[in-house]
């Protein structure tokens, strides 16, 4: 059977239920063009789409449509009448219209696209009685070998049964369930099945494994040699462990790691990293003992803001649809052209890219230089491989630099000048020898007089160790960011960054924080400097930004006169959104003075707040007459003793007449202020304030004459009601971030003392100021970085109207491991410090306990 007659056939078993119904055919123009010429008119095909540029507006009779006109078009059915890879990124593009309008998204499988991947998708971590549970109804259960069923410890090259399915392989054993391996294309065989066979997980391994020699013929063969038996795959690959095996009847678990929200990383870091103090001094001792010294360039000398070198194709892509060319599908082309040039170099890559995409010169052109435009933006210098490359060099060393890249070395001499980095001798690039370091790139060097001994220095473990040792160099490996941060526990971040923008904020973070190879994992022991930094560029930043764009999002869907963000947690989201507002046309922002206890003061005379007040005083332990003083400000001689037998209430309730007098001195004091902060009588602003239950804000609702809205960082107390209209970026009664929002606002409050009160002219009146000048200093310092690290997102990769999930910066915040780097917070209401308790891994508590 040809592959048209298989699609016909395929299209004629499936789809028959859809005769009548209004058919849009996206996808290949082979295969629409046959099922249009076998099937019409028994189907009622309306047009074809494709993200292959189709010429003229009719194909065999139909129309050619638009993507963008899904919304407006009456459509039934749109069929991606592709293989899956097209299939999945066109269904990445239509979905969401598909979804609004409620048309059904198809693929030539007859599988349902939308409930397909939202099942996928609501895959979550299980635990062991969990995965029995799903196993249980099983004859078949095959695990994908690589990143699923083993972990490779990308620092030291090791391999490691994942947990638990250490214990559930034994089990499905006992169970009598089939276990089958199957085996990663990208991976060599030998070194997959020797892994396998050393943890002797079945006595006849060969008849356990699955080759996937091909993605479509492995599976058709496993469905073939099981007929009518029940199969699961276990995977973590979306389209070819998810989707694929689902065409043949199997079903699929998309595996994803165990998150605990509150893991310290420091507590593994131990186990994984096996941090040596003096590796740069010995490394540098190797310098001086060698003739040549190698650098590898890309995650060595330069790494990129980017999470995977992939997403500069995407960037790519949005900066040429952002520039008006016809950019659509660029990063599929670009990612598919790299791979079948076979290491061909740029030059010949988009020679491929244009012969597909159809686009003339002129346009790939473009994009080729809209893509060195991006890596120019992204790249950073390693600073501590690039000082080892200058001391290279003042010993006397001839240094050159070799990589792996479709780069030639004009180009990468042009980026690494701009990041600073010369002195070098020469450039060893594979796309300009036609060979790799594995295939005879390293024997080139000694070829073109680079005397022996060669020192390597790279961070992949086989391209930068192996092929380096088997060359007859020394090689030294420093894992890249992303091999450390996946060594340090990071992978949970990594699996919750699905979208290209959620990408590029989690690779900024570890583009920076992960930068220096030497850095001690044990974080407690670096400088103060390196742990605010971290604390900076790791927690606050990401979590502001998350919020930021979320805000501005929220923003986009009224009309408001302003945004108020409220001291002190708005501090640093203001001053942040202050630079973003004119460019991005935001409604202005006004820092606004107030918080709980000075809102408070405006409707301190409503008859429901005495309960409310007697509580709060008392778990501050104030008296009675305190209570008074310190949160009704009254002045001593209004103040009367309380009588025998009183209650609390009742005493504030005596006293109600001069409270009522300090209720509305404050409601005029806070519309004083409003008008010099300009607020319009009966506008609509938006109020912004970090982590809360929204009682400020319903409080202020008595006092400015105008309408609010909230939209807060964080809601810490779900049990709470909300007497406001307010909006949380963070939800989760138990997430990491509001468990820990305490130690969080330590660092997020501005550098001003806390508010007290608004006096008579309007101005605001602070309390004492409870930091020492140290902890103040310490604030400003995070308070500038995490603002730098920010802007330098906003301005690199910020799109209008995308979204950071929640969920990846609640894992950022749990990953990084330094939530100890605090002060102590203040309560406004007991004006005190509230004294938060450091962060510390297991060990260390139990030494000092041990001390």
């Amino acid at each position: 059977m040809t592959e048209l007659e298989y699609v016909i056939s395929n299209f004629e078993t499936r789809f028959s239920r859809f005769k009548g119904r209004r058919i849009v055919l996206h996808g290949s123009r082979e295969y629409a063009q046959a099922i249009i010429e076998h099937f019409d008119p028994e189907y009622h095909f309306i047009g074809v789409m494709s993200r292959d540029p189709i010429d003229g507006s009719d194909f065999h009779g139909l129309p050619v449509l638009r993507e963008e006109d899904i919304p407006a078009l009456d459509i039934d059915l749109i069929l991606l009448t592709e293989r899956v890879r097209y299939a999945e990124a066109v269904y990445a593009f239509i979905y969401t219209a598909c979804e609004q309008a409620g048309i059904l998204l198809y693929d030539m499988y007859g599988l349902d696209e939308i409930n397909l991947h939202r099942d996928i998708f609501s895959c979550r971590p299980q635990n062991l009685e969990a995965w029995k549970t799903i196993c249980a109804t099983y004859d078949l259960v095959a695990f994908e070998v690589m990143d699923t069923l083993l972990h490779r410890n990308f620092l030291s090259g090791e391999f490691f049964l994942r947990k638990p399915f250490d214990a559930l392989i034994p089990w499905l054993q006992e169970k009598n369930i089939l276990v089958k391996f199957s085996l990663r294309k990208s991976f060599s065989e030998d070194l997959q099945v020797k892994q396998l066979d050393s943890l002797a997980l079945c006595r006849d391994l060969d008849s356990h494994i699955i080759r996937r020699n091909g993605e479509d013929l492995s599976f058709r063969v496993l469905r073939e040699e099981h007929p009518g038996k029940k199969i699961l795959y276990i995977g973590s690959g979306l389209v070819n462990e998810c989707i694929l095996p689902r065409y043949y009847g199997i079903d699929t678990y998309r595996f994803s790691i165990s998150f605990d929200s509150l893991a310290p990383v420091g507590g593994k870091s131990s186990k994984i990293y096996a941090f040596d103090a003096g590796r740069r001094i010995a490394i540098q001792r190797e310098i001086r003992n060698s003739k040549t010294v190698s650098f590898d360039i890309f995650d060595t000398l330069l790494v990129r803001k980017t999470l995977f070198p992939k997403d500069v194709f995407a960037l790519t892509e949005l900066r040429g649809k952002a520039a008006g060319y016809p950019a659509d599908g660029f990063a599929l082309l670009r990612e598919e052209a790299e791979r079948d040039s076979a290491g061909g170099s740029m030059d010949q890559i988009y020679a491929i890219l244009c012969s597909r995409s159809g686009w003339d010169t002129a346009l790939c052109e473009k994009m080729r230089q809209l893509e060195l435009e991006v890596e120019r933006t992204v790249l950073l210098p390693r600073t501590e491989i690039v000082q080892l490359l200058d001391y290279a060099l003042a010993q006397g060393k001839r240094v050159v630099l070799t990589s792996d890249m479709y780069m030639s070395e004009p180009v990468i001499c042009e980026l690494l000048e701009e990041k600073g980095i010369r002195g070098f001798d020469r450039i060893f690039v594979s796309c300009d020898w036609g060979k790799r370091k594995q295939t005879g790139l390293f024997d080139t060097l000694r070829e073109f007089g680079c005397a022996e001994p060669i020192l390597h220095i790279g961070d992949d473990f086989h391209a930068d160790g192996m092929a380096a040792e088997q060359a007859g160099l020394h090689p030294e490996i420093l894992p890249s960011p992303l091999a450390m941060a996946v060594g340090w526990g990071w992978e949970d971040c990594i699996s919750a960054a699905g979208t290209l923008v959620e990408r590029c904020l989690l690779g900024s973070v570890i583009a920076e924080i992960f930068r220096d190879p030497f850095q001690n994992p044990d974080l407690q022991e670096r400088p103060r400097e390196d742990q605010l930094h971290r604390f900076a560029v790791g927690v606050l930043a990401p979590l502001v930004v998350g919020y930021l764009c979320w805000l501005i999002t929220q923003l986009r869907s009224a009309s408001y006169d302003g945004v108020l963000f409220l001291a002190r947690d708005g501090y640093l989201p203001m001053r942040i959104y202050q630079k973003l507002c004119r460019r991005l046309s935001l409604p202005s922002p006004v820092y606004f003075y107030a918080n709980r206890h000075s809102s408070f003061l405006c409707v301190a005379d409503l008859p429901g707040t005495v309960d409310y007040v007697a509580a709060m005083g008392e778990k501050a332990g104030f008296s009675r007459e305190e209570i008074l003083k310190k949160i009704y400000h009254l002045d001593a001689d209004k103040i009367r003793p309380p009588q025998p037998g009183e209650t609390t209430c009742a005493y504030l309730l005596r006293h109600m007449p001069e409270i009522s007098i300090v209720a509305a001195a404050a409601k005029t004091n806070y519309r004083t202020y409003a008008d010099l902060c300009g607020l319009r009588e009966g506008g609509f602003y938006a109020i912004c304030d970090g982590f809360s239950v929204g009682r400020t804000q319903s409080f202020l609702e008595h006092a400015l004459p105008c309408c609010l809205r909230g939209f807060n960082l964080g809601r810490y107390r779900a049990d709470v009601g909300l007497d406001a209209d307010i909006a949380f970026y963070f939800l989760e009664e138990n997430a990491g971030v509001l468990n820990n929002f305490i130690e969080i606002e330590s660092f997020l409050l501005s550098p001003e003392p806390s508010l007290d009160m608004i006096d008579g002219q309007g101005n605001p009146v602070f309390q004492a100021e409870h930091r020492s000048p140290e902890e103040l200093s310490e604030v400003q310092f995070v308070l500038a970085d995490a603002e730098r690290s920010a802007l330098q997102f906003f301005e690199t990769f910020y799109r209008d109207k995308e979204n950071i999930s929640p969920l990846l910066t609640e894992r950022i915040f749990a990953a990084d491991g330094c939530h100890w780097v605090q002060h102590a917070a203040f309560d406004d209401w007991a004006q005190v410090a509230i004294e938060t308790r450091p962060w510390v891994t297991a060990d260390r508590e139990q030494k000092s306990q041990e001390q």
